[in-house]
């Protein structure tokens, strides 16, 4: 099974519009795909989850009450399904709740008993509990930049982070892929663009995201990008570079 965090301790730079993508994307290639919302700040789970809160939410999969086949709930999307995020998931990245403490929790809890091909997990914008847990579980890092010199940093510590998690709770987090996203045609976006090309080479994906008013437009409607325009500058990017990763 690939899991697969998406992880940046930058906010803003497109993490759960590239994560969220990227499940629709795998499951529309038949992939049968789980979408773990770990921000609880719960963007992910609004635009593939149009129902009732969940009884069971990845809170409950940290606080081990369940496992995530239990928590995870079908989409209406072929081949895709979610485990849905939380409010009490500021609780545990606050400190103030004793869920996920020991930073294994979605491991130990995940899918071992159903066929999945892919888990995709949303991180929060910074490295507590829940970042730290999905570090853990996951064997594939993404990390999504844009080309501006915050994001830059922002991506350094990320690798860092990376490094000392492999050295560490998880060295089956054997490899990591830098996303390019939200390009423009700025002068100044091309240059910081070729300073990431020239520190990452080959752990660069292949395919540059764009800026797209399509995203913006899709998250107003709570429905992904890809399903919202898929003819759009940005789904035609993000089918790209998944088919040839």
């Amino acid at each position: 099974m690939n899991v697969v965090a998406v992880f940046n301790q930058k906010g803003g730079v497109g993490k759960t519009t590239i994560s969220v993508n990227l499940a629709v994307t795998l499951a529309s290639m038949g992939y049968k795909t789980v979408f773990i919302d770990m921000d609880f700040q719960g963007d992910g789970t609004r635009q593939l989850w149009h129902g009732e809160q969940p009884n069971l939410t990845v809170y409950d999969l940290l606080a081990r009450r369940c496992c995530a086949e239990e928590a995870a709930v079908e989409t209406g999307f072929p081949n895709l399904s979610v485990v849905a995020s939380s409010r009490k998931l500021s609780l545990i990245e606050a400190g103030s709740d004793t869920a996920g403490w020991r930073q294994t929790e979605l491991k130990e809890n995940g899918f071992s008993r159903s066929q999945v091909d892919f888990l995709i997990i949303d991180c929060p914008p910074s490295l507590g509990r829940l970042a730290a847990n999905a570090l853990t579980a996951a064997n594939f890092l993404i990390v999504p930049v844009t080309p501006t010199a915050f994001a830059i940093e922002g991506m350094k510590r990320t690798l860092d982070i990376y490094q000392a998690v492999r050295a560490g709770l998880n060295p089956d987090l054997r490899h990591y892929r830098i996303c390019l996203s939200m390009m423009d045609d700025k002068p100044v976006s091309r240059v910081l663009a070729a300073e990431i090309v020239s520190a990452q080479g080959e752990h660069l994906l292949s395919t540059k995201v764009p800026m797209d008013a399509d995203v913006n437009k899709a998250a107003t409607y709570k429905t992904p990008a890809m399903l919202y325009n898929p003819e759009s500058d940005f789904a035609r990017a993000m089918t790209s570079t998944w088919r040839r990763s």
